[in-house]
């Protein structure tokens, strides 16, 4: 564990839904979620690689049918981040592993995953997530997983 390691260090963290600009904002170090541009500044490693997940409430899906196609979502509220909610064309690989874009509709735009997740939970839309986030909740029913593989 770092603190028995380093007794001396007192970490502090900051937790940002935002680009960060570590060698201006003063960081010693990060770890980003995400695409992240490159920087003649920084070093950087590849720690894992994640996976955005199309996903609902079993009883929103009931009520308002599952989403089986990307083109379908343009039929369903949507849940996403600010940067998405002017349209922001999304990328699926399609039943036949063409490439399928559409523009979701946004019904609730937060700039916390989050909150969206929480969103989702409510029953409020389908959401697109990333898997470290709703794994737990995919295992225990209180989401499902659409479109798997697709995103």
């Amino acid at each position: 564990m770092y603190a028995a390691r380093y007794p001396d260090v007192l970490p502090d963290v900051t937790l940002a839904d935002r680009h960060v600009d570590l060698v201006e904002e003063g960081y010693d170090a990060g770890i980003f979620v995400g695409r992240h541009t490159r920087s003649a500044s920084i070093v950087t490693r590849r720690l894992t690689t994640g996976y955005m997940t199309v996903c609902s409430t079993p009883a929103y899906l009931a009520q308002h049918g599952t989403p089986t196609q990307p083109e379908h979502l343009l039929d369903h509220p949507c849940l996403s981040r600010p940067s998405e909610q002017g349209g922001e064309e999304r990328v699926f690989t399609g039943p036949d592993g063409d490439e399928v874009r559409v523009r979701p509709a946004n019904a609730i735009a937060a700039n916390n995953t989050e909150m969206l997740r929480q969103f989702a939970l409510l029953g409020m839309g389908v959401a697109i997530l990333p898997s470290y986030l709703i794994g737990r909740d995919l295992a225990a029913g209180r989401l499902v997983a659409l479109m798997e593989n697709s995103v």
